[in-house]
């Protein structure tokens, strides 16, 4: 299951930051989703920080210079973002967030620090662990999406048309379109699938009324009781036609009688014959 395609990692990288004012706005959704050390495995999110942060402004504000580490947590690699004045800076841009009404931007910031999508063999869904869970929140709710919140404050999104509407609103179109190329590979694969097993299905109940025919019409023969059937052409040239092509079914049997038949007459021929053998094992078991 892949979980951070590099399609999404390319699009975040190279999404467009149109001012200083949503380059804040995203600033404060990549923190909310960080703790409280600021630490992160998404090198992407450290080139996108730095890219946010001149044109912001904030490279200009010399209270919040800003640092990339590299660390080593748990035998792995990870980057630190250390900032001058940390809580300070925390704080301030949290209050920016909070008197924002709404953001997209602030969406594509939780979305590249905290966020997932998966996408398993059918289908995919989307999830969200922000540190700062209430700052997120209301952006969530505003987003008039269908969110499902988890007990350990995940937010998910699961509805294809929901994921599709997020990356297309948080400025990742090309991923937008790929999610829903891959839904429409998978439908169309999952329709394949479908109408394989249906004619197999078909086929495998053919061959099985096919070898019940024959059989009963081996007891008619076997049992000489050819001459004892009601007298009718069609019933005779049925018993002919089944013995001579085994596997087909009633329809296809209907085509070969020398006046064609439609498959109900056949199927009408066929109960006549069931009916006479079965009078004739009734007779006989009494």
């Amino acid at each position: 299951m892949i979980s951070w395609p590099d399609f999404v990692f390319d699009e975040i990288l190279t999404c467009n930051i149109k001012n200083n004012y949503d380059a804040l706005c995203e600033i404060a959704g990549i923190f909310s989703g960080l703790d409280e050390k600021f630490l992160t495995r998404r090198i992407i999110l450290a080139r996108r920080v730095l890219k946010l942060w001149d044109v912001s402004g904030l490279n200009k504000n010399k209270s919040y210079k800003i640092k990339i580490i590299r660390c080593v947590k748990n035998k792995k690699s990870i980057l630190k973002f250390n900032i001058t004045n940390q809580e300070l800076f925390f704080n301030e841009i949290m209050n920016f967030a909070d008197s924002v009404n709404f953001s997209w931007d602030f969406l594509r910031g939780l979305f590249a620090s905290c966020g997932n999508l998966y996408l398993p063999k059918s289908g995919y869904y989307l999830n969200l662990k922000p540190h700062n869970f209430f700052i997120a929140q209301k952006f969530i709710k505003l987003s008039n999406l269908h969110w499902h919140q988890s007990k350990n404050f995940n937010l998910n999104l699961r509805r294809q048309e929901d994921i599709v509407t997020f990356m297309a609103n948080i400025g990742l179109s090309s991923t937008a379109l790929k999610l829903e190329d891959r839904a429409i590979l998978n439908e169309i694969k999952n329709n394949a699938n479908r109408l394989n097993n249906f004619e197999a299905a078909n086929i495998k109940r053919s061959i099985k009324s096919a070898a019940e025919q024959l059989e009963n019409v081996k007891y008619i023969i076997e049992s000489g009781l050819l001459n004892d059937l009601p007298d009718n052409k069609n019933i005779q040239e049925f018993i002919k036609l089944r013995i001579e092509y085994p596997d087909l079914n009633l329809k296809e049997l209907g085509e070969k009688f020398k006046v064609p038949l439609k498959n109900y007459a056949v199927k009408y021929l066929y109960s006549k014959i069931k009916n006479f053998i079965k009078f004739d094992r009734r007779g006989k078991s009494q």
